[in-house]
């Protein structure tokens, strides 16, 4: 962006932006964080567990799924995070 003031750059975060690149920009920069980016997404899945039980019920985290003996549901990626989390605590 050509915007520089601070503001700019909190909003555009606060809009859900990953980053902000200020033009002028350095080309070994812009690449830097692209590759910054890069890394923290193929970090983020490499979960080997796939399956997990809990509570009584099969969580299918690669299908976003939780079953149990009545039946199951699809839940949505915030929602599995959410369950995530919880069943760090258990």
């Amino acid at each position: 962006s050509s915007r520089d003031h601070p503001t700019d750059m909190v909003m555009s975060m606060q809009l859900g932006a990953d980053d902000f690149v200020q033009k002028p920009f350095h080309f070994d920069v812009l690449i830097a964080k692209i590759q910054a980016i890069l890394r923290r997404v193929y970090n983020y899945n490499t979960e080997e567990t796939v399956l997990k039980t809990w509570c009584g019920a099969t969580i299918d985290y690669e299908r976003n799924i939780v079953s149990n003996e009545t039946g199951s549901i699809e839940l949505t990626k915030n929602e599995i995070f959410i369950l995530k989390q919880l069943n760090e605590f258990h």
